[in-house]
């Protein structure tokens, strides 16, 4: 019921780069967030994690926006009809339940439970004893963890890949696939920021950097009509909650119990949808470097594309996502940038033999799993065609 990932890039050194990925198919309410579809990641130091802080069970601050999506690496997608959650704040995350079960079976019998259903996970090593994760991959719908009056459809797909370069270790891929019920439902990406300084945000580039610790991590999003707002902030002087503005839940300063309580957090980067479309996508590519690196990678759309959405990570490494929201039948296309071989991840396809053509020569058949519905290959870069066989 998890539906999670913990992938390290190695399990004996301080430097490791860290992912956990989190789908979740269900809830046992009560202590648990509303943290389905959600993500944190950690290199020479904590760069994106959860905010808040835990006071007493129940409080405002611990209920509606410590395990509330907002202060999660999740979704929001916000319904202006709503006044409240539970009767308290609302911020158009995902819904909370206070039902309790009474045993295993009473658990799993009971729908407001349901948070999702994990739709495709794989993973793979780059060495035969397993001590060095090459990927991890899943992917998952959603819907079920929001409110219904609100969404007709919520699906996220994560993958990680390690690479081999010193300089950029670990590369994430995150594809989101919403459809509100109506048009004006806000629909918002959420980065929290663990450091306690303010981000770099860039609205021209859509890039945003973090650095805590020795770390930091690049976000670049690949998605159009978007704005990419930063909302937090911390008081100068000795820490003082209620003049901070990083627990922001709908215009209220949602504040720990204690005003010295302090999570260390600068606040959150919201990534706006600004269309006109009830159905829209966010694809976001996430990699980890040193602290005050002058270097970044390139980060490239793809372009062309027939069937599907994607980014090419420093001319070596291309993440592309069907648009189909189940298993793809149809052939995929799309042209990819860089010199040479790429390594290649093509998820949300239907489990099968596919041949892959680049520039019309045919780079060789790969199988996706019913599992994964995940391909992986080698192939140039360029005019890419994916097409099940025959």
């Amino acid at each position: 019921p998890l539906g999670q990932y913990l992938v390290h890039s190695s399990w004996n050194s301080p430097d490791s780069a860290i992912i956990y990925m989190r789908l979740k198919e269900r809830t046992t309410s009560n202590h648990e967030h509303s943290d389905a579809g959600t993500f944190e990641i950690y290199y020479k130091g904590m760069l994106t994690s959860d905010g808040g802080s835990y006071n007493n069970y129940g409080h405002a601050h611990t209920r509606y926006f410590h395990q509330a999506t907002i202060s999660h690496n999740g979704l929001i997608i916000f319904n202006p009809s709503k006044v409240s959650e539970d009767g308290g704040w609302y911020s158009g995350g995902q819904r909370t339940t206070r039902e309790t079960a009474q045993d295993l079976e009473d658990w799993l019998g009971k729908t407001s439970m349901t948070t999702g259903k994990v739709t495709g996970h794989q993973s793979a090593y780059k060495n035969g004893d397993k001590s060095q994760p090459l990927y991890a991959y899943i992917a998952g719908d959603i819907t079920a963890a929001y409110h219904s009056d609100t969404v007709t459809y919520v699906g996220r797909r994560m993958l990680t890949v390690f690479t081999d370069d010193a300089e950029f270790p670990m590369v994430f891929f995150v594809f989101d696939d919403i459809t509100a019920k109506q048009a004006s439902y806000e629909k918002r990406f959420l980065l929290q920021i663990s450091s306690k300084n303010a981000p770099t945000v860039n609205n021209v580039d859509k890039t945003v950097i973090t650095e805590n610790g020795s770390g930091r991590l690049v976000l670049t999003c690949l998605t159009d009509s978007v704005a990419l707002n930063a909302l937090g902030g911390r008081n100068s002087g000795s820490y003082d909650a209620s003049k901070s503005k990083n627990y922001l839940v709908n215009g209220t300063q949602l504040v720990p119990q204690s005003k010295t309580t302090d999570d260390g957090h600068w606040g959150r980067v919201e990534i706006v949808y600004t269309g006109s479309s009830a159905a829209s996508t966010f694809m976001n590519v996430l990699y980890v470097t040193d602290k005050g690196n002058k270097n970044s990678a390139d980060i490239n759309e793809i372009t062309n594309a027939h069937g599907l959405e994607g980014g090419v990570f420093d001319g070596k490494i291309a993440g592309l996502f069907a648009t189909a929201r189940t298993g793809a039948m149809s052939t995929l296309s799309c042209t990819t940038a860089g010199e040479g071989d790429l390594s290649y991840y093509v998820s949300g396809v239907k489990a099968g033999e596919w041949v892959v053509t680049v520039d019309g020569k045919n780079c060789g058949t790969y199988t996706a799993t019913e599992e994964g519905g995940l391909l992986t290959f080698t192939a140039p870069a360029g005019r890419i065609t994916v097409s099940p066989a025959k």
